[in-house]
């Protein structure tokens, strides 16, 4: 457990954003939300983008992920600054395997 946290409470992230959930998605027709776990790198990364916001790479990703030979992979590195990051692994208080 996280020296931050309550018992059991999990992984929380803060942010001055509004509009990630609920109405304001709603609103603004829609989004995507991604997650990259990686325990060989100690981290869990996520992102929220609005529709007329979804970086190239990640739509080229959704559109071809049904086509083998075409398939366009996500680079996250490509879609700016994760909305949230997670350290994993040993001393971060977030085992890697997320147990």
């Amino acid at each position: 457990m996280a020296q931050h946290q309550w018992a059991n409470e999990g992984c929380t992230a803060v942010s001055d954003r509004n509009d990630t959930i609920g109405g304001p998605v709603n609103d603004a027709g829609g989004g995507v939300y991604a997650l990259e776990w990686d325990p060989q790198n100690h981290y869990i990364k996520s992102w929220f983008f609005h529709r007329s916001e979804i970086p190239e790479n990640l739509q080229q990703s959704i559109e071809t992920a049904s086509l083998a030979s075409e398939r366009t992979m996500p680079d996250t590195h490509s879609w700016g600054i994760p909305y949230a990051y997670f350290a994993i692994g040993d001393r971060t208080g977030c085992s890697a395997d997320h147990l």
